[in-house]
């Protein structure tokens, strides 16, 4: 069985450079606004890839604005982006990369990481991208940070046109449309069919069964015929809430006067 070991997200809206191990299932525990979602959103757009089909925070939020220039640049303030002075943005120009690691059971040889790298400016909110797949590697031997060079021990994100000289070195594979990677993805997955990508936005855009004061829980899998996602997230902060007592009946008696 195939499964998906590690998420790897750099420069992906706050986390510069993590590597998330999930082994065959994953709990995803934290206050709201940690980044739970911001994980599981980085997944559906590495799988999904066709951003037309990308349903992006509703995890956390149905109604949710959040855009992918949002994560790249880290879009800080309100997602309503006509408030002036209200959004502003932690980096400037910069390339981000989000790499799945998935790993096979019976194959130990069958292991890859695929993935996506963006590029966003100032100027225009167009994200150039390039879809990648690396055959034999983990996410943490792909070279998406790189030393600065002249001696320096300062490590910088590459650029994508930089990147795709790594990948070519080191037999990678990279696309620039989505469709040749989604292709190629459930090939690797185990000959998929092209509803897997439909359902995992589906999965994604769940309404929680319970909500606990400001917490909910929810619980979700998506099976592929061979490839199985399994994830639970949930927020840590439950104080306050208690449950409804329950309402007794008292049994009615009939009587009769003889």
């Amino acid at each position: 069985m195939r499964r998906l070991e590690a998420v790897r997200l750099v420069q992906w809206y706050h986390f510069q450079d993590e590597l998330l191990p999930l082994g065959a299932s994953c709990l995803l525990l934290g206050d709201n606004g940690s980044g739970k979602t911001t994980v599981l959103d980085a997944i559906q757009v590495a799988l999904v890839a066709d951003l037309s089909d990308v349903l992006l925070n509703r995890a956390a939020n149905e109604k949710s604005r959040r855009a992918l220039y949002g994560y790249v640049r880290w879009k800080i303030g309100a997602e309503d982006e006509s408030r002036q002075g209200a959004v502003h943005f932690g980096r400037g120009a910069c390339s981000s990369y989000v790499m799945l690691e998935f790993v096979d059971d019976d194959d130990p040889s069958l292991v890859f990481t695929c993935g996506i790298g963006f590029e966003a400016t100032e100027s225009d909110t167009e994200i150039a991208k390039v879809f990648f797949v690396v055959p034999g590697a983990r996410t943490r031997d792909v070279e998406a940070i790189t030393a600065l060079g002249n001696g320096s021990a300062e490590r910088v994100v590459r650029p994508l046109r930089d990147f795709r000289v790594w990948l070519r070195g080191h037999a990678g594979q990279y696309w620039h449309d989505a469709g040749t990677y989604r292709e190629e993805i459930r090939q690797r997955l185990g000959v998929l069919p092209e509803s897997f990508h439909r359902l995992i936005v589906k999965a994604l855009a769940f309404k929680p069964i319970g909500r606990y004061g400001s917490s909910s829980s929810t619980i979700f899998s998506i099976p592929g015929r061979s490839t199985r996602l399994r994830f639970r997230t949930t927020s840590s902060t439950t104080s306050g809430w208690k449950p409804k007592p329950k309402r007794r009946r008292s049994a009615s008696t009939n009587c009769r006067r003889s």
